[in-house]
């Protein structure tokens, strides 16, 4: 009986050494430093990020710790990057890390607007936008909106994209399909002076939640030569299902659902 024990007090010791052996080794091949939040791990980083925003460059971040911006098929710049807790730096500037969409969409972000990325290759599993008021804030806490996106699944025309930079209001059917809104676009309206000559945004005075046009002399025609634009815009929403980020108007911004 005494034998039996210790073989038991001996097997229980070994298998916390294995454990704490496994562990070890998992962390250490992983390298995840995902502090502050960050669901990263550095191994996830590595490979080609191609920019949601073709205003943007593209990044590669390489497995000898190099990375290079990359602009269609050249590369520009280039120098070292590191990743700890959270935070991936790039010679000197600083960014904090998420990775949504699977994984497949990296944010970036620190003084200015968050930079999106989608890994080359790889499919952006994104929730749909759910029913109610999505806003594409100009800044974190202002309330002075690039585009807003209002889904109400009763309606025939289930989603309304309204895009205060464009003065254009569009209405239809969406899904998001690996990390892109397809939007078709059944009806669309533009915003226009008095000659219907142009659009001005700070003349044509946007009420920024009835979209209504207060700008003396101007009014909404129908038809919108923006339809193209906007029919495939990059959304991706966070696992959370009540903030995302998307790329539109040249701007990526982030994407936040009112809750009432």
């Amino acid at each position: 009986m005494k034998a039996m024990k210790k073989w038991t007090l001996f097997l229980a010791a070994a298998a916390l050494v294995l454990v704490s052996c496994g562990k070890e080794d998992a962390d250490d091949g992983n390298k995840t430093n995902s502090g502050s939040g960050s669901n990263a791990s550095q191994s996830e980083l590595i490979g080609f990020w191609e920019s949601t925003n073709p205003n943007m460059y593209s990044l590669v971040l390489k497995e000898n710790k190099t990375y290079v911006w990359a602009n269609g098929g050249d590369e520009e710049g280039n120098g070292a990057w590191s990743y700890d807790n959270g935070k991936l730096t790039l010679d000197e500037d600083v960014y904090d890390v998420t990775l949504i969409g699977g994984k497949a969409a990296l944010i970036l972000k620190s003084d200015g607007d968050p930079l999106m990325f989608y890994k080359q290759g790889a499919t952006v599993e994104s929730p749909q936008l759910t029913s109610g008021r999505w806003d594409a804030i100009m800044n974190d806490d202002g309330d002075d909106f690039v585009l807003s996106v209002i889904v109400d699944a009763d309606k025939a025309d289930s989603v309304e994209m309204c895009v205060i930079a464009y003065g254009a209001r569009f209405w239809g059917h969406a899904s998001i399909v690996n990390g892109v809104l397809q939007y078709d676009i059944l009806k669309s309206q533009q915003g226009r002076d008095g000659d219907e000559s142009g659009w001005w945004s700070s003349y044509a005075d946007m009420d920024p939640e009835t979209f209504e046009l207060h700008g003396a002399g101007y009014h909404y025609i129908d038809g919108s030569e923006h339809v193209d634009a906007f029919s495939n815009i990059k959304v991706c929403v966070a696992p959370d299902g009540i903030h995302g980020y998307c790329s539109a108007v040249g701007l990526t911004k982030k994407l936040i659902k009112r809750q009432n």
